[in-house]
């Protein structure tokens, strides 16, 4: 009888917890949608200001598109929402990278995000310490000297002791 009553409290507690999980990862992936839209609207604003001043033509922007938002496990935990079409660099160049890092051990170009034939790319940048890449729970890959490896979503990115989780969505700007 005892036994019975402690099973059915693991169980609704376990039931709890998935739901809570789901719940976190929902609201998050309702944060990057919004972040993902400010970045396409603010796009697409400056597009209708260059056409407007007649300065230099631009390309029109693409409606559909893959976004990556990044989870920084930082003190206070950072966001990022990036478009990989425009290359993302990481490192401690202020002058050149997107997302400044200011640990000595990460180069001052450590590597780079990129969109290549529909897919989304991280590439070594010939890094003293190597980029590190985590897929999945057992798979974990030391990337050096211009290698490269596809993303998904659910990866993570160690450089230094700062860990990014790699969040791939697609972003159909028209839908806003």
């Amino acid at each position: 009888m005892i036994a019975t009553v402690l099973l059915c409290v693991a169980l609704v507690a376990a039931v709890v917890c998935v739901v809570l999980i789901l719940y976190r990862r929902h609201e998050e992936r309702l944060r990057c949608y919004s972040a993902a839209r400010m970045l396409v609207r603010s796009e697409i604003l400056d597009h209708e200001i260059l056409n407007r001043t007649g300065t230099t033509p631009v390309a029109e922007p693409t409606a559909r598109r893959l976004l990556l938002c990044l989870c920084a496990h930082t003190k206070p935990k950072k966001k990022y929402v990036l478009d990989p079409r425009r290359g993302i660099l990481f490192g401690r160049d202020a002058q050149s990278c997107d997302v400044l890092l200011s640990e000595a051990v990460i180069s001052e170009q450590q590597c780079r995000i990129s969109e290549y034939q529909g897919a989304i790319w991280l590439t070594d940048l010939g890094s003293a310490n190597g980029t590190v890449l985590r897929k999945g729970l057992f798979r974990t890959l030391k990337l050096r000297g211009g290698q490269s490896v596809r993303l998904e979503s659910g990866d993570r990115l160690i450089l230094g002791s700062i860990r990014f989780d790699l969040i791939l969505f697609p972003f159909d700007g028209t839908m806003m």
